[in-house]
């Protein structure tokens, strides 16, 4: 306990690793991840703390601290911070809980890979398939306000062909240690469906446009064709009746999905009676949507 830092944590595992059933040596190892003692944990740290109490915790139940203790005072203490501690940490020891996020967008030319992190990186590198050499994302031209460094680049892109296959994500945190590799599951096809879906969900208002321009006397439904990759079934009514018509769309063009075919009309003509239209969208995965009700 004498030594710094480094140092100190070493000797501290080389002691634990040679006296595994002596409790206070997990206590005091936890203390070495803290935030007292670091300020800012990462989410390696926070794990290193939690498991290092839980261990500490977990001779509680049969009673094997008391003959570690002269003061029972001080280790009332030890007990209660750790409780306290395990509590603040939550299911930090659940893998799934901090799994790195990757939200795929499609455009014309290629797959957009946005990466969320569930904490602060200063590298982060990816690689297509289950082998290979990662490859960095680089750096925004920007420093980030937690690290102080370069902020890494949450992005990267990969070509539209490419085909389902899994993508492994790894980065380094505060402190420069690595964590990953990742594995997340790409399907191009679920993801054009789901990325249409919430750019609909999110765009309803968009969805009908009465009258646009000078072409009066017609509705237009170009917002919703454009994102048909995550449509089922369109259904519509005038002036608040049933839902009783169906929008006939072209199929989905997963090489070329939000252009619409050049013979395809994207509007249909009203009569001067209509004064709005209620739209209901089946989602490719079989939700729908509220009725949306559009006023002309």
């Amino acid at each position: 306990m004498q030594f710094e830092d480094a140092q100190r944590v070493e000797r501290l595992n080389a002691f634990v690793a040679a006296n595994p059933d002596y409790p206070p040596a997990y206590f005091a190892l936890s203390e070495e991840f803290s935030e007292d003692r670091l300020g800012v944990q990462t989410l390696a740290d926070k794990r290193s703390e939690a498991t290092a109490l839980a261990k500490f915790a977990a001779y509680e139940k049969d009673g094997g601290l008391l003959s570690h203790f002269i003061d029972h005072t001080l280790l009332a203490d030890w007990l209660e911070r750790s409780r306290s501690r395990l509590a603040a940490l939550g299911d930090v020891l659940d893998p799934a809980r901090f799994m790195p996020r990757l939200t795929p967008m499609r455009s014309n030319q290629e797959w957009m890979m946005t990466v969320s992190l569930p904490e602060p990186a200063t590298a982060i590198s990816w690689r297509l398939g289950g082998e290979g050499a990662f490859t960095e994302t680089g750096f925004l031209a920007l420093n980030d306000q937690v690290t102080g460094k370069p902020m890494p680049n949450p992005s990267f892109v990969v070509p539209d062909r490419t085909s389902a296959d899994v993508i492994a994500i790894k980065y380094l945190d505060l402190r420069g240690r690595e964590t990953g590799p990742f594995e997340i599951r790409f399907d191009p096809q679920t993801a054009l469906s789901e990325g249409n879906k919430q750019i609909l969900d999110q765009f309803w208002t968009s969805w009908i446009a009465f009258d646009s321009g000078s072409n009066t006397g017609y509705v237009y439904f170009t917002h919703m064709l454009s994102y048909r990759c995550a449509i089922k079934e369109v259904r519509y009514s005038f002036n608040g009746a049933a839902l009783d018509k169906i929008i006939d769309m072209p199929p989905c063009d997963e090489k070329d999905p939000y252009a619409i075919p050049y013979e395809y009309r994207p509007y249909f003509e009203i009569g001067k009676d209509i004064t709005s239209m209620s739209v209901q969208v089946t989602y490719s995965d079989g939700t729908q949507s509220p009725v949306r009700e559009f006023q002309r």
